[in-house]
This record gives C-alpha cells, sequence and structure tokens, in this order.
C-alpha cells in the first residue's frame, strides 16, 4: 500500500502509471495534505510519497502530523 500526497495531476498521473505495472501495489492517491493525512489514519499505508509543497500545508506539517498520529 502506497499513498501519494501530491497536488501536481501531471505527477500524479506518472506516479499511478508507474504503479499500474506492480500488481501487487495498491496506490491511493490525495491531492491535499490534510485529505493526506485523514487517509493515512485510515487507510494504514506502508509507505507515504510526500510533495512539500502543497495548497493548504506545508509538506513539513503533514510529516509533523503523520508523526503524531502513528504515536497514537
Amino acid at each position: 500500500r502506497v499513498l501519494y500526497i501530491e497536488d501536481d495531476r501531471l505527477s500524479a498521473q506518472l506516479v499511478q502509471q508507474f504503479f499500474a505495472a506492480l500488481p501487487d501495489v495498491e496506490l491511493q492517491v490525495a491531492t491535499r495534505g490534510a485529505e493526506g493525512v485523514a487517509a493515512a489514519a485510515a487507510w494504514r499505508p506502508d509507505l507515504i510519497l510526500l510533495d512539500m509543497n502543497l495548497p493548504d500545508l506545508h509538506g513539513l506539517e503533514v510529516l509533523r502530523r503523520l508523526r503524531a498520529d502513528a504515536g497514537a
């Protein structure tokens, strides 16, 4: 399970195409930081790919929230 938090549509499409070639990998894309934090809490991915420049939150704030949730 891979969660990709990215607001750029072209980058998201590129990553989706890459992971489509890997049938054992599930990919979920979130386009905003808060959406990504919620998706991580609900879906519990094995890997998170995180853009640093999101429209609603800076990537470091998303990372802080993800780490806080992981400790809960």
